[in-house]
């Protein structure tokens, strides 16, 4: 049921409305999908994405995506927890300007590209081994997307287990 009423919230908006929608599912992710667990009972949320316990998700990270919706996008990295695609980073090579793949990000939210596959992304980022990476979500004008720092200090579980993963 929490599959369904999670995929009803992809289905039902329109390209015009992609902020809407990324809001929508990110609310989903954060706070549970509500379910009634049987007619009249009390609903219940049901997460997709355990924040508590980061081991207990599946993480996974496909190079070179192809989307096709209104056209046919090639996508340089795609980040998947538990199946649903979180994060979008654009490679550039040194001799290119991140804002470049900014940019990039940006043109494929449009209506005429691929502005569902956005619907469920989290972070936009971009980056080169020289400029480093920058960050912004679905909808973020080239302006604000910032350049990403860690926090050795960060305490929290996700970020942990983040800081545990890059170490391997």
């Amino acid at each position: 049921k929490a599959l369904d009423a999670f995929a009803k919230t992809l289905q039902d908006f329109q390209t015009s409305q992609i902020a809407k929608a990324n809001e929508d599912v990110y609310e989903l992710l954060k706070y549970g999908v509500p379910v009634e667990p049987e007619p009249g009972a009390a609903p219940v949320n049901i997460y997709l994405i355990d924040w508590q316990n980061p081991r207990n998700n599946d993480f996974y990270v496909a190079e070179e995506v192809t989307v096709i919706e209104a056209a046919k996008k090639r996508l340089d990295l795609v980040v998947y927890v538990n199946g649903i695609a979180l994060a979008v980073i654009e490679q550039k090579r040194s001799v290119n300007f991140v804002e470049e793949g900014i940019r990039q990000n940006i043109t494929n939210q449009r209506k005429q590209w691929i502005p569902r596959f956005f619907a469920t992304i989290q972070f936009c980022m971009a980056g080169n081994d020289t400029q480093g990476l920058r960050h912004g979500t679905t909808g973020t004008p080239q302006k604000h997307y910032y350049e990403w720092k860690n926090d050795p200090r960060a305490t929290d579980a996700v970020s942990i287990a983040i800081a545990e993963h890059i170490e391997h």
